[in-house]
């Protein structure tokens, strides 16, 4: 497992996965696998755009149904005289994976 390493480029040669990656070391290495799992983090970057509370980027749950639910939720309370909250219980959350 890698963490923290940029990848500088991929390809495949005799049925293997060759990365070249930088670690910050003074040279790219070379990793050479079956397979490969890339899991990336996501982080919003709003800053400097005057978003407090838009969708997604406020959580828990960084995806597009929780950010489609919250944005709803929120145009409904801005003009339908009952307020609603959001429940966060409600938001499912589904992982595919694929062969």
């Amino acid at each position: 497992m890698k963490t923290g390493t940029r990848v500088l480029g991929a390809s495949s040669s005799a049925g293997e996965i060759v990365l070249r990656v930088d670690t910050d070391r003074q040279r790219p290495e070379e990793i050479r696998a079956r397979s490969l799992l890339v899991a990336v983090g996501r982080k919003p970057n709003v800053e400097g755009l005057d978003l407090e509370k838009e969708g997604d980027v406020v959580g828990p749950y960084l995806f597009s149904h929780m950010a489609e639910y919250q944005a709803v939720t929120a145009i409904r309370n801005a003009f339908l005289p009952f307020r609603k909250k959001v429940l966060l219980r409600h938001g499912g959350l589904v992982y595919l994976h694929g062969p």
